[in-house]
C-alpha cells in the first residue's frame, strides 16, 4: 500500500488514481476548483485529515470522479465544502472518523446508476450534513438501505443533520438500522420522505437524538415509522423540539414510543399505529386542530392547544400516568366522554383555559383531587360528572350538566351556572368551599334545576 503525507495539496491537473492509496493531508486543503480527483475501476482511496473545497458536479464530470461500482472512496476526518450541487452515482463511499459536508443551499445527491454498496458509516464514525445542505436520495433507488450503519457493542455510526435537510422520495423510503440519527440546529425531514428506524430486531435498533435547543421538522408528506424493538424513547437531552407539520405522519406499529423531554409542535399531524404513545416531560403545542386516533399516555405533560381543538377519536383515550401531573391549556377538548383515564390515584389533571364540548367522565377518576380547575378561564359547555370529590375554580358560566354522583364539589371560586346549566345530584352530592373558608356564591342565570337533595354548607350564597 502506498502512503502519501501531504501538507498542502493543490490539484492542477486530473489525477487518475489506479493504486490503493492513503492520502493524509494533516489538516491541509485540497482545492477542487479547477480539476478533479479520479478514482479508477477497482481502486480504493483513503482521504485523511483534508479540507476539500469547491466540490460540485457529479462523479462522471465533477470534482470527485468514481469510474464504476468497484471504485471506493473512504473519508476519515475530512470536511467537504460544496461550491455547487454534487451527485454521487458510482462506487461506494465509506465514512470513518468525524466528517462533515458544508455548502449552504447546495445538494449532495445519491443517485443509482451502478450504485451497489451505498454510503457506509463505520462504527464510532459520523457524517455531519451541515450549513443548509440537502442530503437527497434519488427516487430511482430501489434499496431502502441506502445508508448502512456499522455498529459494535459499544458504539455505532452516526448521521448528523445540523441545520440540514434529508430528502428521500424512494419506493419504500429509507431504513436506518444499527446507527443513530442525530439532530442539531433546525433540521428537516422533507416532504415525501418516509424514514423507518429499526427493523423489528432489538440488536438493529436505530436511535434518534434531538440535541439541546435543536428542532426536527417533519414536513408535510413526510413520515417516521418506529420499528425499533428495544429502544422505546427519543433521547432529546431534555430540550429538543419535534415539529410535526400538517400532513406529516408518525407510525409505530411495533413498539410503544416514549417521547421524553422534548417540545412537540403538532400541526394537524397524524399518529398511526397499533401501540400507544407516551408523552413524558413534554410540552406539546397545537398549531391547528388535532385529531387523535390512538391512545396516548401523559406523564408530566403540558398540552397547550393555543386555542385550537383536540378531538379524540372513537376508540382513543388519554391516560394520565402514575404520579403524573398533566396540564391542559388553551384547548377546546372535543369528544372526551369517558376518554380521560388515570392509571392510579396518584395522577392529576390541571385545566387551564379549557373548553369542554363533550362530557368528561371516567370510572378511572379515583383520587379526590384528580382534576383541578386551576385557572379562572375554563368554559364548560358540556357536562362534567364527579365520580369522586373534586375541586373547582372558574369564573366562566358552566353550560352543561354538573353531576355529583354522591361526591363533593369544593369551590375555589364562585360557581356561575349558564343559561343551560344544570346541577344534578341524583344521590345527594355536596357543594362546599375550599380550605380557606372564603365565602363563595352560586349564580343561576337561567331555569336551572337539580334533583333530589343538594347539600350546601353555610359558606355558600345562592343568587339568581
Amino acid at each position: 500500500m502506498k502512503k502519501i503525507f501531504l501538507w498542502i495539496f493543490l490539484l492542477q491537473s486530473f489525477a487518475l488514481l489506479h493504486a490503493t492509496l492513503v492520502l493524509d493531508g494533516n489538516g491541509s486543503t485540497m482545492d477542487l476548483s479547477l480539476n478533479a480527483l479520479e478514482i479508477g475501476s477497482g481502486q480504493t482511496v483513503l482521504l485523511k485529515n483534508f479540507i476539500l473545497n469547491n466540490l460540485q458536479g457529479n462523479d462522471n464530470t465533477g470534482r470527485i470522479i468514481m469510474y464504476d461500482s468497484t471504485s471506493s472512496l473512504t473519508l476519515q476526518n475530512c470536511t467537504l465544502n460544496l461550491s455547487g450541487d454534487y451527485t454521487y452515482t458510482h462506487g461506494y463511499w465509506t465514512i470513518r472518523g468525524a466528517n462533515k459536508i458544508n455548502g449552504y443551499g447546495k445538494r449532495f445527491t445519491v443517485s443509482p446508476a451502478d450504485f451497489i454498496n451505498h454510503l457506509r458509516i463505520e462504527a464510532n464514525a459520523s457524517l455531519e450534513i451541515g450549513d443548509g445542505v440537502k442530503l437527497e436520495f434519488d427516487e430511482a433507488i430501489s434499496d431502502t438501505f441506502a445508508i448502512i450503519f456499522d455498529s459494535t457493542t459499544s458504539s455505532s455510526g452516526k448521521l448528523i443533520l445540523s441545520d440540514a435537510t434529508l430528502y428521500a422520495n424512494i419506493p419504500g423510503g429509507l431504513t436506518f438500522t444499527n446507527g443513530e440519527l442525530v439532530i442539531r440546529g433546525e433540521s428537516t425531514i422533507d416532504g415525501d420522505t418516509t424514514l423507518t428506524l429499526g427493523c423489528g430486531i432489538a440488536a438493529n435498533d436505530c436511535f434518534l437524538t434531538i440535541e439541546p435547543s435543536a428542532k426536527l421538522h417533519l414536513a408535510a408528506g413526510s413520515g417516521i415509522t418506529w420499528m425499533n424493538a428495544g429502544v422505546e424513547s427519543f433521547d432529546t437531552s431534555e430540550s429538543g423540539i419535534l415539529d410535526v407539520k400538517n400532513g406529516a405522519a408518525f407510525n409505530d406499529p411495533l413498539t410503544p414510543i416514549d417521547f421524553n423531554h422534548e417540545t412537540m409542535i403538532l400541526d394537524s399531524a397524524t399518529f398511526d399505529g397499533t401501540t400507544s404513545i407516551t408523552l413524558k416531560n413534554v410540552t406539546t403545542l397545537l398549531r391547528r386542530d388535532l385529531n387523535l386516533n390512538r391512545d396516548i399516555t401523559l406523564n408530566n405533560v403540558i398540552l397547550n392547544g393555543q386555542d385550537n381543538q383536540l378531538t379524540l377519536a372513537t376508540a382513543t383515550k388519554l391516560f394520565v400516568d402514575s404520579g403524573a401531573t398533566v396540564s391542559l391549556q388553551n384547548l377546546d377538548l372535543v369528544n372526551a366522554t369517558n376518554k380521560i383515564r388515570f392509571n392510579d390515584a396518584s395522577g392529576k389533571i390541571w385545566l387551564d383555559d379549557v373548553k369542554l364540548d363533550s362530557d368528561i367522565y371516567s370510572p378511572f377518576y379515583i383520587s379526590p383531587y384528580s382534576i383541578e380547575f386551576t385557572n379562572s378561564d375554563c368554559m364548560f359547555n358540556a357536562g362534567l360528572t364527579l365520580p369522586v370529590n373534586l375541586s373547582y375554580v372558574s369564573k366562566f358560566p358552566f353550560g352543561g350538566t354538573l353531576s355529583f354522583n354522591e361526591h363533593n364539589l369544593t369551590l375555589s371560586s364562585d360557581l356561575i351556572m349558564g343559561a343551560n346549566g344544570r346541577l344534578d345530584s341524583t344521590t345527594n352530592g355536596t357543594i362546599s368551599t375550599d380550605a380557606d373558608a372564603n365565602l363563595r356564591s352560586i349564580f343561576f342565570n337561567g331555569d336551572q334545576s337539580f334533583s333530589k337533595s343538594l347539600k350546601l354548607n353555610n359558606n355558600l350564597i345562592l343568587d339568581g
